[in-house]
């Protein structure tokens, strides 16, 4: 996936002769980007639920003593 975002396209699809195979190499990447999106945004709410965890552990603690 690397070789494709760098260079715009996907090398060996378009090596291949095949219209069909080169639009499954094109879906495969537009689905490949929409997955790394989705995997972002949810890395991203990850990192910011563990933040509120770490602040109410935090205040549970200083509650507690």
């Amino acid at each position: 996936m690397a070789e494709a975002e760098r260079y715009g396209h996907n090398v060996v699809a378009s090596q291949v002769d095949d219209p069909l195979t080169q639009e499954a190499f094109r879906d495969q990447e537009r689905i490949n980007a929409e997955l790394k999106s989705k995997i972002d945004i949810l890395t991203v709410q990850v990192s910011a639920l563990r933040a509120m965890v770490a602040e109410q552990a935090e205040v549970l603690s200083l509650q507690m003593d």
